[in-house]
């Protein structure tokens, strides 16, 4: 879809707020490229949102001044995805050289600047041979300051090019061979491991349903919100205009946790890791 405009955005997060909402996470592209970046956080603040974050790869708060020009507009919290500790396999799996290093200043400047950091750790093919050092590498760059709130794992989930499956989607029994170790070797550095069960987290069976790193819980629904240049009018999920393409804001929506927690009573953690290795299975088939 086009490039929303500031307006459009605008409108969105009084629309998120108008449903209830007290966090907002604004992502991309790459949101710290829209200069209007600091007016959309000062404006989800003027209007009562507690919390604002972004989703970002934090090259530009490794510019001078950055960071804190974004938490003086009140930015909160920052999730940051970092591919590898390795700079080179890093570099390599973003396909932007010179990146790696950036992001890794970008991130200190962060939390030096007062921004809690939320980091994420991409499983691939390409990076999960470099995953054991995480750990140390956390703790020795990012380690020591409570401002490190969180620490997850992820792989690469829907919606992507399915015809990269074999370059992106992590061969599940290797995952399942390291990622607990390195799961029990950061909570020995006193890491933040935790939130797993996020939308593109790793299954369950893919670290044994450790309940010290996920937690299991009913998916909220979607929420209907305006489009400016239709005169006020509410687009739902089910209405013929976003099937033709308008955004849907509900980001949980491939991330299936079974049929119990979809209905949204809570799932018995040996359901949930029995029914996500399969879908597992079959999201790995494109890769086979």
């Amino acid at each position: 879809m086009p490039r929303a405009d500031s307006v459009t955005i605008l409108t969105w997060i009084d629309d998120f707020r108008a449903a209830g909402f007290t966090d907002l996470v604004i992502s991309g592209g790459e949101p710290t490229l829209d200069r209007s970046l600091p007016d959309y956080i000062r404006h989800a603040k003027s209007i009562g949102f507690q919390k604002v974050g972004i989703e970002s790869n934090a090259i530009q708060m490794a510019k001078e001044g950055f960071a804190q020009r974004l938490h003086a507009a009140g930015l909160d919290c920052a999730l940051v995805s970092l591919h590898s500790p390795d700079a080179a396999v890093s570099d390599a799996e973003t396909r932007a050289p010179g990146t790696h290093v950036r992001t890794v200043v970008g991130i200190r400047n962060l939390l030096d600047a007062g921004v809690e950091v939320i980091l994420n750790v991409l499983m691939t093919p390409r990076t999960l041979p470099t995953l054991h050092a995480w750990p140390g590498f956390a703790a020795s760059h990012f380690g020591g300051t409570s401002l490190l709130r969180q620490i997850i794992f992820s792989i690469p989930c829907k919606p992507f090019d399915t015809a990269l499956a074999a370059d992106v989607v992590p061969d599940p029994y290797e995952v399942m061979a390291v990622l607990p170790g390195v799961i029990e070797e950061a909570l020995r550095y006193g890491l933040p491991v935790n939130g797993l069960e996020m939308p593109c987290g790793p299954p369950m069976c893919a670290f044994g349903a450790d309940a010290r790193v996920a937690t299991l819980a009913p998916l909220p629904a979607p929420i209907a919100v305006r489009d400016p240049s239709v005169s006020g009018r509410a687009k739902s999920r089910s209405s013929s205009s976003e099937r033709r393409g308008s955004p849907r804001f509900d980001p949980f929506q491939e991330m299936c946790r079974g049929p119990s927690c979809r209905s949204g009573r809570p799932a018995s953690r040996r359901h949930s890791t029995q029914f996500e290795k399969r879908s597992w299975q079959r999201l790995t088939r494109h890769a086979r």
